[in-house]
């Protein structure tokens, strides 16, 4: 008897722990990712914040980012950078996807196996992004950090993500 309630019990927590993993979409496409994180941008006319997550590829991997804007003529445009923890400097600018959903900004940015061979094993500490308005033809660049009380453990996330390819 009690072997078929632990039985039970595992097979339920397996469900649960397995319900929560996170996807991103392309098309019909999903990739397993990260949970979602918040760095905060501290200017008083910036977005307050932006949320990224990473998923894995077989090449490589996604970033995608997100921030709420008021009105869809705003989007996150151009060059994205993230300083790691141990300084280095991650480039990217090759778009995949740009979408407007629920008043938010989202883009899918690529990352090379260089660069997610990085993420792996430095956490993220800064992002540097840029927001373009369609109508005034203008783009205004911002910087976000993660809370240190948040707690960052970006790279151990990304580590954990499985070798599915």
């Amino acid at each position: 008897m009690k072997s078929i309630i632990l039985i039970l019990l595992f097979g339920l927590l397996t469900t649960s722990v397995h319900s929560q993993q996170n996807y991103i979409y392309i098309g019909s496409q999903q990739f397993e990712a990260t949970s979602t994180w918040v760095f905060y941008t501290p200017s008083a006319n910036s977005p307050g914040s932006i949320e990224l997550s990473v998923a894995k590829t077989k090449n490589g991997g996604y970033l995608m980012l997100e921030v709420g804007v008021p009105v869809e003529n705003l989007e996150i445009a151009g060059i994205v950078s993230m300083i790691l923890q141990n300084g280095k400097l991650i480039t990217l600018n090759q778009k995949v996807v740009n979408d407007h959903v629920d008043s938010k900004s989202k883009v899918l940015y690529t990352l090379n196996a260089t660069n997610y061979s990085l993420l792996k094993v430095y956490n993220i500490k800064k992002i540097r992004f840029s927001i373009y308005d369609t109508w005034m033809r203008s783009t205004e660049s911002f910087t976000a950090s993660i809370r240190e009380y948040d707690g960052n453990e970006t790279a151990e996330e990304i580590s954990e993500l499985e070798d599915i390819y």
